[in-house]
């Protein structure tokens, strides 16, 4: 069993389990990134994944502060935020126009309008992600 400082290693964070959901994670978000390509809309699929990855951090963040350990599903749970990021444009394939009432798909249309963005989105994910990381490095060390 790998161990956290002293500490078993739940099972979300062991290699195993992390290896196994990023193959799963980059499979599923190639299959994404194609749909959107074949549109010609791949900059959508940056976004949207973007937003995605912020929002996943700010559920394990809440999910590790508020449970005192992190959540299941560490990096699957990209996939989700990102799925409900992309919703509306699965509802536009099937005839449904774009509102502005969809940006509460994490804020789907206004995404698009940042300044900078898709540079803004990535500055943000990676610092959301390393705020993260040292959040699990003093759980990690908090609990040996």
């Amino acid at each position: 069993m790998t161990r956290v400082t002293g500490r078993a290693c739940p099972r979300c964070l062991r290699p195993a389990s992390l290896a196994l959901q990023a193959v799963g994670l980059v499979a599923a978000e190639v299959v994404l990134y194609r749909t959107y390509t074949g549109h010609d809309a791949s900059f959508h699929w940056s976004t949207h994944f973007l937003v995605g990855v912020i929002a996943t951090v700010a559920w394990n963040a809440a999910y590790l502060r508020v449970r005192g350990r992190p959540a299941p599903a560490q990096l699957f749970s990209v996939l989700g935020f990102h799925m409900v990021a992309m919703a509306p444009d699965l509802m536009f394939r099937a005839g449904v126009p774009h509102y502005r009432w969809m940006d509460v798909f994490l804020g789907h249309i206004s995404s698009h309008y940042v300044p900078g963005g898709d540079r803004t989105w990535l500055v943000l994910a990676c610092s959301a992600v390393l705020l993260y990381t040292w959040m699990l490095a003093v759980w990690s060390r908090r609990s040996s």
